[in-house]
């Protein structure tokens, strides 16, 4: 079973964790802030697989906890949900090593959420 973070808030959420708990290989745990995440990784950090979060996460942003991430638990999958109409924010995740097929719209409809996640997913070896 894949053990999965997201981080999200709320609202998307709700939305996008039902979709993933859709699928019976994962296992989801849903943070709502940075500090929540980074929390759940240290708390035991050979247990996560892959974080799906928000590029901006209140508490901890998300360029910071993707830096953390990137420096101590380089092995977990990241992918991102960002505002892909912001030119700013999609060089910043390529310098900090985020791949463009790692980003999705975070308007992106439950299907296309989906098929991005099982992919990814399936890229790093995870499924």
């Amino acid at each position: 079973m894949i053990q999965v973070i997201l981080a999200e808030d709320s609202v998307a959420a709700m939305k996008l964790g039902g979709v993933l708990l859709d699928n019976e290989s994962l296992n989801v745990q849903v943070v709502t802030d940075g500090r929540s995440l980074l929390d759940r990784l240290n708390e035991a950090p050979n247990f996560f697989h892959a974080v799906v979060m928000n590029y901006n996460l209140p508490e901890i942003s998300g360029p910071e906890c993707l830096r953390f991430i990137k420096q101590f638990h380089e092995r977990i999958c990241v992918l991102i949900l960002s505002d892909l109409d912001d030119s700013e924010q999609l060089e910043e995740l390529g310098r900090l090593g985020v791949r463009k097929k790692h980003v999705l719209a975070r308007d992106a409809d439950a299907s296309a959420f989906a098929a991005w996640v099982e992919f990814s997913f399936g890229e790093a070896g995870l499924s």
